[in-house]
């Protein structure tokens, strides 16, 4: 929603990609007139996925840093279907949930025969939803019917992904990389593809094989087929690109503060760091009480953190 006030400010609600480019305010008198502008950038996260410890977090893109999803499941692989913002999980247990975008809530999927457990879920060809298990095996499931082990696979695997034309990227047990020459599953392979790290989970992003390494790093292959290994804020286990066209809000909270309640002898040094999650970004301050002195971040508008030390002086 756009409102013009007045005043002759514009305010932007709910803002989507579509919202981003210049904006410019003209004034004229009579004949007379000056102009300035704007740019406005609506970032939109880019990817979801799971850190060491099960947590789910968004990243805007492959080199920024990881911004927790306070969530109360814990998981071990993601996948989105494109354009939908849909995400399916599976959790610590092997068991399969699913949620209208990565903020939840999630829900089970109980149509998973009760036997099964699964380590890895993917998108493939026409939307129809693919699984690995634990000891390898690939499962189906088409328009939300029940699911289906596929048979002659030509090997048991360890990570799936798909291309966006619909071939099958996998990670074997043996750790060997393979393409598939189509989207049938049962189609014979290209060959393998020279990765010089262990992948323990696998993706791609715009044609880019991302991976993740036994040592939970994050590594993709570019353009050059080089494989890259990108600064990461956080040790990864799954991740997954998400294609939103906006961004779903999310009021903000605080997630911990750490420091709180401390009883400290005079003349000690006290740090107080508050986290907390939004979307957009919310910015945080510490107050001080009873002097009421607010303490803003180092970083100021885009920071998720506030830090405060105080030092006896």
């Amino acid at each position: 929603d756009i409102i013009l006030h007045d005043n002759g400010s514009l305010v932007l609600h709910n803002v989507g990609a579509e919202d981003s480019g210049n904006y410019a305010c003209i004034a004229e008198n009579g004949d007379l007139s000056i102009m300035t502008d704007a740019q406005v950038n609506v970032n939109i996260p880019k990817f979801v996925g799971v850190d060491a410890t099960g947590n789910l977090f968004i990243k805007d893109s492959i080199k920024d840093s990881c911004q927790e999803i306070p969530q109360s499941q814990k998981f071990k692989a993601v996948s989105a279907f494109p354009g939908t913002g849909q995400i399916y999980g599976v959790d610590l247990a092997g068991k399969l949930w699913v949620a209208d975008s990565f903020l939840g809530p999630f829900v089970e999927d109980t149509t998973l025969p009760e036997k099964v457990t699964l380590k890895d879920v993917a998108v493939g060809p026409n939307d129809v939803l693919y699984a690995v298990d634990k000891p390898g095996n690939l499962w189906t499931k088409l328009n939300s019917k029940q699911w289906k082990r596929v048979k002659n696979t030509g090997g048991k695997y360890r990570s799936i992904s798909f291309f966006n034309s619909g071939e099958l990227l996998a990670v074997t047990l043996d750790n060997k990389l393979r393409q598939k020459t189509s989207a049938d599953v049962k189609s014979s392979w290209k060959g393998d593809i020279s990765v010089p790290y262990k992948l323990s989970f696998i993706a791609v992003y715009e044609n880019k094989i991302l991976g993740i390494t036994s040592s939970r790093e994050l590594v993709y292959r570019n353009q050059k087929n080089v494989w890259v290994k990108p600064e990461s804020s956080c040790p990864l286990v799954s991740i997954t690109p998400i294609t939103l066209t906006s961004i779903p809000l999310s009021a903000p909270e605080i997630t911990s503060f750490h420091g709180a309640d401390l009883v400290v002898p005079v003349g000690a040094s006290v740090t107080l760091t508050c986290t907390v999650f939004g979307i957009p970004t919310p910015t945080t301050v510490i107050q001080a009480s009873p002097a009421q002195a607010v303490y803003e971040p180092q970083n100021t508008v885009s920071s998720s953190v506030s830090t405060v030390q105080i030092f006896h002086d």
